[in-house]
Formats: structure tokens, C-alpha cells, sequence
């Protein structure tokens, strides 16, 4: 059986990097989207001072006027200094011309300056547009990533759950094997046939073993199976126990994670289809396995069973020093389990807790 990390790995490796992609443009974006800032900053900083600059040069501009109409007055009534003040005048005048050229090349700016802003601002709103939508993939995948986690918990449970009853499935054919070689041995100390044909099938396997001639090898299998074959008639299956391996331990994990300090929540092996089905009495091999592994993992004192993040659970609020869960099937095999601490990506996704 796939273990839980290669099913969360095979399941979320395309989403991860789609995932790491986005969370790249997001934050080439917002570098992007910062140096607009910086530069929409430096364009108002400009406008700014161009503006007063425009107002200090019509100030400028005024006083030179007012100083015009002063030399005018002075020219009516001072004719003698006409010449002088005319030179003046002309001389005025032209930088009266140079400040209006000023003043007309700085409104120009300004206005290029507004057109440039307004383009900006513009590049600004398809950018937060462009950040929100991107932000929004992040979301809708992270909430991929956390579904395929909990659909990966739940495939891991079906699995184990699947593995326990396939355990306990073979247990009938088994017993009645075991039960056919009970009375096969019991005959055998009974019945003088029955232990003539018994000692007579040992012999012939003791003889296939050693033999080295193999002609010797065939003759000792023929008669192996011969007495194989009368004694399978008179007790159906009893030989059949001699392949199957009893004592067989399989060994599984069960994760949890501590809630508080000291309180352990183990995911049973069990779906909360069966444990639904268990409340409205229904009876089946797989209410039966979750019956079994109730009783068994009833052994640790205070705990209790409860329904966590949708998920059959066993609460265990002391946690003692160790801890060994373990169920023992009538034919035998056992099926051990060993905690490991939930991944903390799944814990997330099933709790909906960061």
C-alpha cells in the first residue's frame, strides 16, 4: 500500500509548483507596482516645484509691470531723461518677453508632466488588478492543495481499512483448516490407519529431502502426494494449514497530533461511513473490523472515541509513557500499529487552522 506521503506527493506536486509560479509573479508584481509608486511620487515633487516656480516668476512678471508704468510716468515728465529711460524700457521689456517664454515652456511641462501621470495611475490600476487577480489563483489553489490533503487522508484511511478486512476475511477458510487438522492429528493418536498413513507420508518426505538420486527424489514425491491425497479425503483441507503462515504480524501507521498539552488525537482506521453505519445498527465485515478495533484500543485507560475534522478519532487526554495498539484476528494475524505525527500541511487542510 501507497504510504500517505507518496500519495500527497503525487497528488500535489503539479499544484505546488503552480502554486510557487504564482507567489513569483505576485511578488514581481508588487516590486513592479513599488517602483510606480516611487516614480508617480517623483512626478508630483516636480509638478510641485515647476508650479512654484510659475507663481514666482509672475510675481516677477507683475513687479516689472508695475516698474514699466513707473518709468512711463517719468517719461511724460522728464523728457530730458526719455533716451536713458527708453534703453530701459527696452530692456525691460525683453525680459518681460524671456519670463513669458519661461512661463509658457513650464505650463507645457506641467501639462506633459499631468498627461504622464494620468498614463501612470492608469499602469498603477491594471497592476492592482492584475496583483488581486493573481491573488486570487493563490487562494483557489491553496484551497486545492488543502482539499487533495484531506482527500488523500481519507484515501489513506480507506486503504488501511481495506488491508484490515482482507486480514480478517481469510480468518473462516483458515479455522476451518486448523479444525480439519485438529481432528487429523487427534485420529492420528486414535486410529492405527490414520497414523500408519501419517508415518508412511513423513517417511517419504524425510526421503525427498536426502534423496540425491533423483529418480529416488520422483518416486518419494509420488508417494508424498499419494498419502497426501488419502489423507485430504478423509479430512478435507487439513494439510492445506501447512502453507498458511500463522502468527503473521503486519505492521501499520496511525497518525495523530497533540491538541493540548498532553492530549493525543489518533485517526482510527475506520471511515465515518462505518461509523455512521454503526449508529443505525447495520452489521457488516467492515462494522465488525471497527467493532474490533473499538475493543482493542479500549486498553488505554481515559480514552475515548469522538468524530474530529471529520474523521473517527481516539482521544487519548493523559498521554502515557508508551503507547501499543495492536488487533488480534481469530486466525491468528495481527495487526500492529506505530503513531506518527500528522504532517502539519494536512493537519492545516483538515482543520482549517494556520
Amino acid at each position: 500500500m501507497a504510504k500517505l506521503s507518496d500519495i500527497l506527493r503525487e497528488r500535489t506536486q503539479e499544484i505546488y509548483s503552480s502554486k510557487k509560479s504564482t507567489e513569483e509573479a505576485i511578488k514581481r508584481k508588487k516590486q513592479e507596482r513599488k517602483g510606480k509608486d516611487q516614480e508617480r511620487k517623483q512626478i508630483y515633487t516636480e509638478i510641485a516645484r515647476k508650479k512654484e516656480q510659475a507663481r514666482t516668476i509672475k510675481g516677477e512678471k507683475k513687479s516689472a509691470e508695475n516698474e514699466l508704468d513707473a518709468i512711463q510716468q517719468q517719461l511724460e515728465e522728464l523728457e530730458q531723461k526719455r533716451m536713458e529711460l527708453m534703453d530701459l524700457i527696452f530692456d525691460l521689456q525683453h525680459e518681460q518677453e524671456e519670463m513669458e517664454r519661461e512661463k509658457t515652456s513650464l505650463e507645457d511641462g506641467i501639462k506633459e508632466d499631468e498627461e504622464d501621470l494620468r498614463k501612470l495611475e492608469g499602469e498603477i490600476r491594471v497592476l492592482d488588478r492584475e496583483i488581486e487577480s493573481l491573488m486570487h489563483k493563490r487562494n483557489g489553489l491553496e484551497k486545492m492543495l488543502n482539499d487533495e490533503a484531506r482527500h488523500s487522508m481519507e484515501e489513506y484511511i480507506k486503504g488501511l481499512e481495506r488491508q484490515l478486512v482482507k486480514m480478517m476475511e481469510v480468518a473462516p477458510e483458515i479455522e476451518q483448516a486448523r479444525n480439519a487438522y485438529r481432528a487429523l492429528m487427534k485420529a492420528k493418536d486414535e486410529d492405527p490407519e490414520i497414523r500408519e498413513k501419517w508415518e508412511a507420508r513423513e517417511e517419504w518426505k524425510h526421503i525427498y529431502e536426502i534423496a540425491q538420486v533423483q529418480a529416488v527424489r520422483e518416486t518419494a514425491r509420488i508417494e508424498v502426494e499419494k498419502k497426501n491425497k488419502e489423507i485430504e479425503e478423509a479430512f478435507p483441507g487439513s494439510l492445506s494449514i501447512e502453507k498458511i503462515e500463522e502468527n503473521e504480524s503486519v505492521i501499520f501507521e496511525l497518525y495523530y497530533f497533540e491538541k493540548d498539552e498532553g492530549c493525543l488525537v489518533v485517526f482510527m482506521p475506520v471511515t465515518c461511513e462505518v461509523w455512521n453505519s454503526i449508529s443505525e445498527g447495520e452489521t457488516g465485515i467492515r462494522e465488525e473490523l471497527a467493532a474490533r478495533v473499538f475493543w482493542s484500543f479500549a486498553c488505554i485507560d481515559e480514552a475515548s472515541y469522538d468524530i474530529r475534522y471529520g474523521f473517527p478519532a481516539l482521544i487519548i487526554p493523559n498521554t502515557p509513557s508508551s503507547i501499543s495498539l495492536s488487533i488480534e484476528f481469530p486466525n491468528e494475524k495481527k495487526a500492529e500499529f506505530f503513531l506518527e505525527r500528522l504532517p502539519d500541511f494536512i493537519l492545516e487542510a483538515i482543520t482549517g487552522v494556520n
